[in-house]
């Protein structure tokens, strides 16, 4: 698939490209390929893991192959957490086995908004991030390399990532 080969290329040259997708396929290819080149950190925000791309058997291999790497963590906030949903799921397995890690926590109302519609999120490494502007059809943007851009979405998500704004989800299932 052309998408595949030209997000990977991007991805593993750290062009300064923007790149779009626009539904759960080129989502999942764009995820994969922003933590199998991330070396230090990833944040996301999202709904609730709850979905085919979040427990992808490959895209799980590759979470899980970042968190066995030194010092590597995952931040995740939600904004609509659903406990009973989460911990039956693969994902969750991954993430528990990272308890030093990884942090979840959940937002305690509303969602965050960039331009002032509300937004899911991955950065990585102070360098790549993907936005979803429109969470249901999956429409996103983002740059593999974009260093200004990945900074501020990585100092936006800390804000929230406060007991001011949400609360610890514990991985101990």
């Amino acid at each position: 698939m052309e998408y595949a080969k030209n997000i990977e290329r991007l991805a593993s040259d750290k062009k300064t490209e923007i790149f779009y997708n626009s539904c759960d396929e080129h989502a999942l290819i764009v995820l994969k390929n922003l933590v199998k080149n991330a070396e230090r950190y990833i944040k996301i925000i999202c709904g609730n893991l709850c979905s085919d791309v979040s427990n992808d058997e490959e895209y799980l291999r590759i979470v899980d192959n970042f968190l066995s790497k030194n010092n590597t963590t995952i931040d995740i906030l939600f904004d609509n957490y659903d406990n009973q949903c989460f911990e039956c799921l693969p994902i969750f397995g991954i993430l528990k086995k990272y308890p030093r890690q990884v942090k979840v926590r959940s937002l305690i109302s509303g969602h965050i908004n960039y331009e002032e519609s509300p937004v899911h999120l991955t950065v990585s490494d102070d360098r790549a991030f993907r936005l979803e502007t429109e969470i249901d059809k999956k429409m996103a943007w983002g740059n593999f390399n974009d260093e200004p851009k990945a900074r501020v979405f990585s100092d936006a998500f800390d804000r929230f990532f406060t007991d001011k704004y949400s609360t610890l989800i514990p991985l101990a299932g």
